[in-house]
């Protein structure tokens, strides 16, 4: 039980780094890149998918078997999966507040929580498994 908490944490811990990425990243594409919420937020997601694989790699699941291509592989669809949850619900939060200036912002962490939890299950389960 104490493993999986400290698993859970680190997953945390590089999540929230992923999010520093995601956010400054969308907030760039918006401002000087002059994107819509939607391509801001698809550059944002691609780019925090490599920043948060090598950090779930290396620290988060670094105890865990190592799985060459099969595991980026697994790990991109298994974060596909879980964008669909996360730009859904972002794209869902952006409807209801409208035109409001800071809507992307305040969209981004809703939508990202939502996904968190197929995201952990899914590195946990499927791309960092453990062999039998």
């Amino acid at each position: 039980m104490q493993r999986a908490m400290q698993r859970l944490i680190r997953f945390l811990v590089v999540g929230g780094a992923g999010f520093v990425v995601d956010f400054t990243t969308m907030w760039a594409m918006l401002n000087f890149a002059h994107l819509s919420p939607l391509p801001a937020r698809l550059v944002a997601f691609g780019l925090t998918v490599a920043f948060t694989y090598v950090f779930n790699r290396t620290f988060t699941f670094a105890d865990r078997p190592r799985r060459g291509r099969d595991e980026w592989a697994t790990y991109i669809g298994v974060s596909i999966a879980a964008a669909v949850v996360n730009i859904g619900v972002f794209l869902l939060a952006l409807k209801f507040m409208g035109a409001w200036t800071l809507a992307p912002y305040t969209a981004l962490p809703i939508g990202v929580a939502a996904g968190l939890v197929v995201n952990f299950v899914g590195y946990n389960l499927l791309v960092f498994r453990v062999e039998p």
